[in-house]
């Protein structure tokens, strides 16, 4: 009796699990069209971080995550692994942060710091960079310092530069 009881409950489970992940899928599929779309637009902070819009059938706000947070939705290794647009999401971070706008790039920046970002040592690296083209070494001082303060080595600038600029070539 127990042991049916037992496997119910694994069952019952396993099933909440295969519909959550299904669901998170199929919304992470829905906002990376959303992203493709704002991307298309030239709307790259929308495209990179999201966006909300109001619906007027429901009523009220709608909110599109961007491919930053879609690239972070199986984060722990899920048992049924890691869907394709998880990866797609992963480059097209790392493309934008390459040829997206500098203003949008230091906005992206400001938007995101204070949250947990895995791309945010790649986009000072990007804004060290493009400081030290156009020649502003105050610029290239600060974001070297924000480089540092955010955990990054000021020897790994170079590296993630460098990594950000295949990911975003493959």
């Amino acid at each position: 009796m127990y042991s049916v009881i037992a496997l119910v409950v694994l069952i019952i489970f396993f099933a909440g699990y295969v519909a959550a992940w299904v669901q998170t899928n199929s919304f992470a599929i829905d906002n990376y069209k959303k992203a493709e779309e704002a991307l298309k637009a030239r709307k790259y902070l929308d495209a990179i971080n999201g966006y909300q819009v109001f619906d007027a059938k429901l009523q009220k706000y709608v909110t599109y995550v961007g491919f930053t947070q879609i690239s972070t939705m199986f984060e722990g290794h899920p048992i049924f692994g890691i869907p394709s647009i998880v990866e797609k999401a992963k480059k097209e971070v790392m493309k934008l942060i390459v040829t997206m706008p500098t203003d949008d790039l230091e906005t992206y920046f400001q938007n995101t710091v204070r949250n947990k970002n895995p791309y945010i040592l790649y986009v000072v690296a990007e804004l060290i960079h493009r400081a030290q083209v156009s020649g502003d070494s105050s610029k290239v001082s600060m974001y070297e310092n924000i480089f540092s303060l955010l955990g990054g080595k000021t020897n790994e600038i170079t590296k993630y530069y460098d990594t950000l600029h295949k990911e975003a070539s493959e």
